[in-house]
């Protein structure tokens, strides 16, 4: 037994133990979220320069449009939300996935400014596993 642990009971250094588990869990979530991110962004970046033909990069460049006449000059101002609503309209995915991703990305503001505020989700938390699975689904689409 570590040092840091002398004179503790096991009820508490379980205690201690799972709490850890869940900061990392936390942690793990908040990076694999802020992944998804990114591959959404630099998507759309991708699809917005090389200007192709398919349904997605049209989509991309209208929203790009849409966003230039709001005043918002950098892809990355553009809310998350927009960006999951664009996939859900020019994409395979479906829209229980993309519902699910909003719910995961209001998870992950929760996680990135400081956990401080009642989380309202509509559902429980949701798993690191829970995040990878989306997040292999849309690796998949992403790619395609």
């Amino acid at each position: 037994m570590p040092d840091s642990f002398w004179g503790y009971s096991e009820k508490e250094i379980r205690k201690h133990l799972a709490y850890h588990l869940q900061e990392a869990e936390y942690d793990a979530s908040l990076v694999l979220l802020g992944a998804i991110e990114a591959a959404f962004r630099l998507d759309f970046d991708y699809c917005y320069t090389k200007k192709l033909k398919d349904k997605r990069s049209i989509a991309v460049r209208n929203l790009a449009k849409d966003a230039i006449a709001r005043g918002v000059v950098h892809s990355y101002k553009i809310p998350i939300t927009e960006l999951c609503e664009l996939l859900e309209h020019s994409s395979s995915i479906q829209k229980h996935e993309i519902t699910l991703l909003k719910v995961y990305f209001n998870y992950r503001h929760w996680l990135a400014h400081g956990r401080y505020w009642q989380l309202k989700l509509g559902r429980s938390k949701p798993t690191f596993m829970e995040i990878y699975e989306i997040a292999k689904t849309l690796k998949n689409l992403l790619n395609s």
